[in-house]
Protein backbone atom coordinates (compact mmCIF):
# COMPACT_ATOMS: atom_id res chain seq x y z
CA UNK A 1 0.00 0.00 0.00
CA UNK A 2 1.00 3.85 -0.98
CA UNK A 3 0.00 7.07 0.59
CA UNK A 4 -1.59 8.34 -3.02
CA UNK A 5 -1.96 11.81 -3.96
CA UNK A 6 -5.99 11.60 -3.10
CA UNK A 7 -4.83 10.77 0.46
CA UNK A 8 -3.24 14.24 0.92
CA UNK A 9 -5.82 16.39 -0.93
CA UNK A 10 -8.63 14.80 0.94
CA UNK A 11 -6.88 15.60 3.87
CA UNK A 12 -6.28 19.09 2.88
CA UNK A 13 -9.90 19.67 1.97
CA UNK A 14 -10.88 18.85 5.35
CA UNK A 15 -8.60 20.33 7.50
CA UNK A 16 -9.20 23.58 5.32
CA UNK A 17 -12.68 23.17 5.77
CA UNK A 18 -12.54 22.92 9.21
CA UNK A 19 -10.11 25.45 9.92
CA UNK A 20 -12.10 28.19 8.32
CA UNK A 21 -15.93 27.15 9.25
CA UNK A 22 -17.85 29.87 10.59
CA UNK A 23 -18.65 27.65 13.66
CA UNK A 24 -15.27 26.50 14.48
CA UNK A 25 -14.17 26.67 17.56
CA UNK A 26 -10.53 27.80 16.78
CA UNK A 27 -8.74 31.02 16.44
CA UNK A 28 -9.69 31.99 12.80
CA UNK A 29 -11.86 35.06 12.40
CA UNK A 30 -14.34 35.04 9.47
CA UNK A 31 -13.67 37.29 6.70
CA UNK A 32 -9.54 37.50 7.59
CA UNK A 33 -6.85 36.21 5.95
CA UNK A 34 -5.96 33.02 7.07
CA UNK A 35 -2.67 30.66 5.63
CA UNK A 36 -2.32 27.44 5.83
CA UNK A 37 -0.42 24.02 5.22
CA UNK A 38 -2.01 20.90 5.29
CA UNK A 39 1.17 18.86 4.29
CA UNK A 40 2.72 20.39 6.98
CA UNK A 41 0.23 19.54 9.49
CA UNK A 42 0.13 15.90 7.72
CA UNK A 43 3.77 15.58 7.82
CA UNK A 44 4.02 16.19 11.23
CA UNK A 45 1.09 14.15 12.41
CA UNK A 46 2.28 11.07 10.18
CA UNK A 47 5.81 11.62 12.16
CA UNK A 48 4.11 10.86 14.96
CA UNK A 49 1.90 7.71 13.30
CA UNK A 50 5.11 6.17 13.17
CA UNK A 51 5.87 6.27 16.84
CA UNK A 52 2.40 5.49 17.99
CA UNK A 53 0.34 2.20 19.16
CA UNK A 54 -3.38 1.26 19.89
CA UNK A 55 -5.85 3.47 20.04
CA UNK A 56 -3.32 6.41 19.36
CA UNK A 57 -2.18 4.78 16.40
CA UNK A 58 -5.49 3.63 14.95
CA UNK A 59 -6.78 7.40 15.43
CA UNK A 60 -4.02 9.27 13.64
CA UNK A 61 -4.50 6.37 10.80
CA UNK A 62 -8.27 7.17 10.39
CA UNK A 63 -7.40 11.15 11.14
CA UNK A 64 -4.67 11.34 8.07
CA UNK A 65 -6.40 9.24 6.18
CA UNK A 66 -3.73 6.47 6.02
CA UNK A 67 -5.62 3.17 4.87
CA UNK A 68 -3.99 -0.14 5.52
CA UNK A 69 -0.32 -0.86 5.66
CA UNK A 70 2.35 -0.96 8.04
CA UNK A 71 4.35 1.90 9.54
CA UNK A 72 7.48 1.20 7.12
CA UNK A 73 5.30 1.20 3.98
CA UNK A 74 3.72 4.31 5.16
CA UNK A 75 6.47 6.23 5.99
CA UNK A 76 8.66 5.26 2.67
CA UNK A 77 5.44 6.18 0.65
CA UNK A 78 5.87 9.95 2.17
CA UNK A 79 9.65 9.37 1.87
CA UNK A 80 9.28 9.08 -1.93
CA UNK A 81 6.19 11.86 -2.27
CA UNK A 82 8.84 14.44 -0.90
CA UNK A 83 11.40 12.79 -3.13
CA UNK A 84 9.65 13.42 -6.19
CA UNK A 85 8.37 17.08 -5.21
CA UNK A 86 11.89 18.47 -4.11
CA UNK A 87 13.46 17.23 -7.16
CA UNK A 88 13.93 20.62 -8.83
CA UNK A 89 17.24 23.15 -10.31
CA UNK A 90 18.15 26.17 -9.19
CA UNK A 91 15.79 28.25 -9.96
CA UNK A 92 13.17 26.71 -7.69
CA UNK A 93 13.90 25.49 -3.70
CA UNK A 94 11.06 23.35 -1.97
CA UNK A 95 12.08 21.57 1.17
CA UNK A 96 10.30 20.28 4.38
CA UNK A 97 12.11 19.87 7.04
CA UNK A 98 11.06 17.84 10.05
CA UNK A 99 12.73 17.61 13.65
CA UNK A 100 11.16 15.68 16.95
CA UNK A 101 12.50 17.89 20.26
CA UNK A 102 11.83 15.20 23.14
CA UNK A 103 12.28 15.57 26.56
CA UNK A 104 15.57 14.37 27.43
CA UNK A 105 14.45 11.87 30.25
CA UNK A 106 12.52 9.76 27.61
CA UNK A 107 13.94 6.90 26.03
CA UNK A 108 12.46 6.40 22.23
CA UNK A 109 12.22 3.07 20.90
CA UNK A 110 15.01 2.10 18.69
CA UNK A 111 12.20 1.50 15.80
CA UNK A 112 10.66 4.72 15.69
CA UNK A 113 14.22 6.34 15.05
CA UNK A 114 15.28 4.70 12.55
CA UNK A 115 11.89 5.23 10.87
CA UNK A 116 12.49 9.16 11.83
CA UNK A 117 15.78 8.71 11.00
CA UNK A 118 15.36 7.10 7.66
CA UNK A 119 12.15 8.33 5.68
CA UNK A 120 11.54 11.94 7.79
CA UNK A 121 15.78 12.89 7.97
CA UNK A 122 14.67 13.26 11.52
CA UNK A 123 17.19 12.78 14.51
CA UNK A 124 14.96 13.19 17.48
CA UNK A 125 16.67 15.80 19.38
CA UNK A 126 16.92 15.37 23.03
CA UNK A 127 16.14 18.89 25.19
CA UNK A 128 15.76 20.05 28.73
CA UNK A 129 12.37 21.26 28.52
CA UNK A 130 12.55 22.21 32.04
CA UNK A 131 15.12 24.84 31.17
CA UNK A 132 12.26 26.77 28.46
CA UNK A 133 13.96 29.51 27.50
CA UNK A 134 17.30 27.80 26.55
CA UNK A 135 14.94 24.65 24.92
CA UNK A 136 12.80 27.63 23.11
CA UNK A 137 15.97 29.40 21.92
CA UNK A 138 17.35 25.71 20.45
CA UNK A 139 13.89 25.19 18.64
CA UNK A 140 13.16 28.72 17.79
CA UNK A 141 16.99 28.55 16.00
CA UNK A 142 15.93 25.37 14.24
CA UNK A 143 12.71 26.99 12.47
CA UNK A 144 14.49 30.31 11.54
CA UNK A 145 17.67 28.59 9.71
CA UNK A 146 15.15 25.83 8.11
CA UNK A 147 13.09 28.90 6.59
CA UNK A 148 15.75 31.07 5.60
CA UNK A 149 15.10 33.66 8.19
CA UNK A 150 11.37 34.03 7.48
CA UNK A 151 10.03 32.68 10.48
CA UNK A 152 11.53 34.01 13.93
CA UNK A 153 10.64 33.44 17.56
CA UNK A 154 8.12 30.65 16.66
CA UNK A 155 7.92 29.70 20.31
CA UNK A 156 7.85 31.42 24.07
CA UNK A 157 9.28 30.22 26.88
CA UNK A 158 6.27 29.62 28.26
CA UNK A 159 5.12 27.36 25.36
CA UNK A 160 7.33 24.73 27.32
CA UNK A 161 7.61 23.33 31.11
CA UNK A 162 9.51 20.83 32.91
CA UNK A 163 6.17 18.46 31.71
CA UNK A 164 6.67 18.55 28.05
CA UNK A 165 7.17 15.52 26.61
CA UNK A 166 7.79 16.37 23.13
CA UNK A 167 7.61 19.04 20.28
CA UNK A 168 6.97 17.98 16.44
CA UNK A 169 8.50 20.67 14.17
CA UNK A 170 7.55 21.05 10.57
CA UNK A 171 9.13 23.87 8.23
CA UNK A 172 7.88 24.00 4.49
CA UNK A 173 9.84 26.64 2.72
CA UNK A 174 9.04 27.50 -0.90
CA UNK A 175 10.89 29.98 -3.36
CA UNK A 176 9.83 30.44 -6.71
CA UNK A 177 9.89 32.25 -10.15
CA UNK A 178 7.07 32.66 -12.27
CA UNK A 179 7.31 31.39 -15.95
CA UNK A 180 5.33 34.46 -16.92
CA UNK A 181 6.57 37.23 -14.01
CA UNK A 182 4.37 39.84 -13.56
CA UNK A 183 6.64 43.20 -14.79
CA UNK A 184 7.04 46.24 -12.31
CA UNK A 185 6.06 48.73 -14.49
CA UNK A 186 2.25 46.83 -14.87
CA UNK A 187 2.05 47.09 -11.12
CA UNK A 188 -0.09 50.44 -10.26
CA UNK A 189 -2.83 51.08 -7.15
CA UNK A 190 -6.36 49.81 -7.42
CA UNK A 191 -9.25 49.04 -5.63
CA UNK A 192 -9.61 46.07 -3.76
CA UNK A 193 -12.57 45.01 -1.94
CA UNK A 194 -12.83 44.01 1.59
CA UNK A 195 -16.41 44.12 1.90
CA UNK A 196 -19.28 44.64 -0.49
CA UNK A 197 -19.34 48.53 0.28
CA UNK A 198 -15.51 48.51 1.55
CA UNK A 199 -12.55 48.97 -0.26
CA UNK A 200 -9.05 49.85 0.04
CA UNK A 201 -6.28 50.63 -2.52
CA UNK A 202 -3.67 48.32 -2.89
CA UNK A 203 -0.64 47.65 -5.05
CA UNK A 204 -1.79 45.54 -8.08
CA UNK A 205 -0.28 43.32 -10.09
CA UNK A 206 -1.08 43.18 -13.88
CA UNK A 207 -0.53 40.90 -16.88
CA UNK A 208 -2.37 39.51 -19.95
CA UNK A 209 -1.23 36.17 -21.18
CA UNK A 210 -2.11 32.68 -22.13
CA UNK A 211 -2.57 30.31 -18.69
CA UNK A 212 -4.96 27.20 -17.46
CA UNK A 213 -7.81 28.94 -16.87
CA UNK A 214 -11.63 27.20 -16.03
CA UNK A 215 -15.04 28.73 -15.15
CA UNK A 216 -16.58 26.36 -12.49
CA UNK A 217 -20.17 27.75 -12.50
CA UNK A 218 -20.52 24.31 -10.17
CA UNK A 219 -18.87 27.00 -7.26
CA UNK A 220 -19.73 30.06 -9.08
CA UNK A 221 -16.16 31.05 -9.31
CA UNK A 222 -13.39 30.65 -11.62
CA UNK A 223 -10.02 29.17 -11.59
CA UNK A 224 -6.64 30.17 -13.04
CA UNK A 225 -2.99 28.72 -12.60
CA UNK A 226 0.19 29.94 -12.55
CA UNK A 227 2.84 27.75 -13.47
CA UNK A 228 6.60 28.11 -11.72
CA UNK A 229 9.76 27.91 -13.36
CA UNK A 230 11.86 24.50 -13.95
CA UNK A 231 8.83 22.42 -12.75
CA UNK A 232 5.17 21.05 -12.74
CA UNK A 233 3.94 23.50 -9.58
CA UNK A 234 1.74 26.18 -9.78
CA UNK A 235 0.06 28.49 -8.63
CA UNK A 236 -3.66 27.58 -8.27
CA UNK A 237 -6.65 30.67 -7.68
CA UNK A 238 -10.03 30.44 -7.54
CA UNK A 239 -11.45 33.76 -8.07
CA UNK A 240 -15.94 33.96 -6.80
CA UNK A 241 -17.82 34.97 -9.16
CA UNK A 242 -19.10 37.65 -6.86
CA UNK A 243 -17.83 40.51 -5.11
CA UNK A 244 -16.65 39.12 -1.22
CA UNK A 245 -18.07 35.48 -2.22
CA UNK A 246 -15.11 34.02 -0.78
CA UNK A 247 -17.06 32.70 2.35
CA UNK A 248 -20.16 30.91 -0.05
CA UNK A 249 -16.55 29.89 -2.49
CA UNK A 250 -15.00 28.11 0.39
CA UNK A 251 -18.42 26.27 1.90
CA UNK A 252 -18.33 24.74 -2.13
CA UNK A 253 -14.83 23.27 -1.78
CA UNK A 254 -15.37 20.45 0.29
CA UNK A 255 -17.25 18.81 -2.98
CA UNK A 256 -13.98 20.11 -4.97
CA UNK A 257 -11.78 17.46 -6.77
CA UNK A 258 -8.38 18.95 -7.91
CA UNK A 259 -7.60 16.00 -10.30
CA UNK A 260 -11.13 16.84 -11.80
CA UNK A 261 -10.50 20.32 -12.25
CA UNK A 262 -6.67 19.95 -13.63
CA UNK A 263 -8.16 17.66 -15.83
CA UNK A 264 -10.72 20.55 -16.69
CA UNK A 265 -8.21 23.45 -17.37
CA UNK A 266 -7.72 24.80 -20.98
CA UNK A 267 -5.49 27.39 -21.84
CA UNK A 268 -6.63 30.40 -22.88
CA UNK A 269 -5.69 34.39 -22.75
CA UNK A 270 -6.43 35.49 -19.53
CA UNK A 271 -6.52 39.04 -17.77
CA UNK A 272 -5.03 39.01 -14.61
CA UNK A 273 -5.10 41.45 -11.69
CA UNK A 274 -3.48 39.91 -8.52
CA UNK A 275 -2.87 42.60 -5.31
CA UNK A 276 0.62 42.49 -3.71
CA UNK A 277 0.22 40.87 -0.16
CA UNK A 278 1.34 38.86 3.08
CA UNK A 279 0.35 37.15 6.05
CA UNK A 280 0.87 35.68 8.94
CA UNK A 281 -1.54 33.55 10.60
CA UNK A 282 -1.56 31.10 13.83
CA UNK A 283 -3.68 28.48 14.17
CA UNK A 284 -4.40 26.10 17.30
CA UNK A 285 -4.80 22.88 15.83
CA UNK A 286 -6.21 21.11 18.83
CA UNK A 287 -9.38 22.05 18.27
CA UNK A 288 -9.38 22.27 14.51
CA UNK A 289 -8.11 18.66 14.13
CA UNK A 290 -10.71 17.29 17.12
CA UNK A 291 -13.28 18.63 14.68
CA UNK A 292 -11.89 17.23 12.02
CA UNK A 293 -11.01 13.51 13.17
CA UNK A 294 -13.73 13.84 15.88
CA UNK A 295 -11.25 12.00 18.14
CA UNK A 296 -8.82 13.41 20.01
CA UNK A 297 -5.00 12.11 19.54
CA UNK A 298 -2.30 11.76 21.81
CA UNK A 299 1.29 10.56 21.05
CA UNK A 300 2.73 7.89 22.92
CA UNK A 301 6.31 7.76 21.78
CA UNK A 302 7.81 5.77 24.95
Amino acid sequence: MSVCQDTYNDFARELYDVATRNDARTSYIPGANAIISPISVQTSLMLAFVGAAGRTENELRTGLKLGPGDRQEIAKSYHDFWTQLCNYGNKMTLKSVNRLFVNHKLQLQHEFKELAEDYFHSQPMPLNFADATKATQQINAFVEQATENKIRDLLQPDAVNAETSAILINALYFKGLFQKPFMPESTMPDDFYLEQNKRVTVDMMYQEDKFKYAELPELSARAVALPYVDSDISLLILLPNKICGLQELERRLPNLSLVSLDQHMRTEDVEIALPKFSIEYDLDLKDTLQQASRSCSAMRLI
